[in-house]
């Protein structure tokens, strides 16, 4: 949706140059404006991106994705456990975590 926009001031994609980003989940206005509303909650995504290389091996981009977290919930709760930078169980069973408080 946002093909061809400016990403440059956006961490994924300053970062992942360095390898895999991923980023917590976080509300997203810019986005937002551009998708239909779906209840009252603000739109909430997960930033992934990798670099990726050219035939040479050398750095040609950056492929980034931000993942509606209405969808990405519900998949990640059946086949993982997907935790925060915090500790905070986001998706899945906190049971198969041992240490970490789901909040």
């Amino acid at each position: 949706m946002r093909e061809g926009g400016d990403v440059s001031g956006q961490a994924w994609w300053r970062d992942a140059p360095k390898g895999v980003y991923a980023h917590d989940v976080h509300a997203e206005p810019l986005l937002a404006r551009l998708l239909p509303a779906h209840g009252s909650r603000p739109l909430r995504v997960l930033d992934l991106a990798f670099p990726y290389f050219d035939s040479n091996g050398r750095p040609a981009g950056v492929l980034g994705a931000q993942l509606n977290w209405n969808w990405v919930r519900p998949l990640l709760a059946e086949q993982s456990v997907l935790v925060s930078r915090a500790g905070t169980v986001l998706a899945g069973d906190p049971a198969e975590i041992q240490g970490v408080n789901d909040q």
